[in-house]
C-alpha cells in the first residue's frame, strides 16, 4: 500500500448544465492533467474536488478565471484491489479515532490498483496509521 499526502482542489461551482464542464476548460485550456475528481452536489450549488498533476498551476488559472479555489491536503492511498482492503484502512482509522470527513475513490481498469482519497480530522496521525498497516 503506498500512501501519500496530496494537495486537493475545491471549487464551487452553480449547479447546471455546463458547470463543471467550466472548471475543466480551464484546465484544459493550461494544459492541466486531472488524476481524479469528486462531484457533490447540493441544490443551487456543486463542490468540484480535483486532484491535477501540478496544483499551484491549476490554482492560479482557476483563479485568473474567477473561480474561488480552496486547497486542502488529503491522504491518497494505492491499495491493491481486492475484497476486504477499505475495512482494514477504514477500521484502522476509526480505531485510531481519526474520522474521515470525505472520500472518494477510482478503480484502475485492470484491476491491480484502487486509488482512494481521505479528507481526515487528523492528516498527519492518519497518515501514520496507515503507514503501520
Amino acid at each position: 500500500m503506498r500512501a501519500e499526502v496530496r494537495t486537493q482542489l475545491s471549487i464551487i461551482v452553480p449547479n447546471r448544465p455546463g458547470g463543471t464542464a467550466s472548471v475543466c476548460k480551464v484546465l484544459a485550456e493550461n494544459k492541466i492533467n486531472i488524476e481524479s475528481f469528486m462531484l457533490g452536489d447540493e441544490q443551487k450549488q456543486c463542490v468540484v474536488r480535483f486532484l491535477v498533476e501540478n496544483h499551484e498551476r491549476a490554482k492560479k488559472a482557476l483563479e485568473q478565471a474567477g473561480f474561488f479555489v480552496a486547497a486542502a491536503d488529503v491522504l491518497v492511498l494505492e491499495v491493491k484491489s481486492r475484497a476486504g482492503v477499505l475495512y482494514e484502512v477504514t477500521n484502522a482509522l476509526g480505531r485510531a479515532g481519526v474520522n474521515i470527513d470525505y472520500a472518494y475513490a477510482s478503480d484502475n481498469p485492470n484491476g491491480k490498483l484502487t486509488r482512494d482519497t481521505f479528507r481526515l480530522s487528523d492528516l498527519d496521525k492518519g497518515l501514520s496509521v496507515i503507514k503501520a498497516l
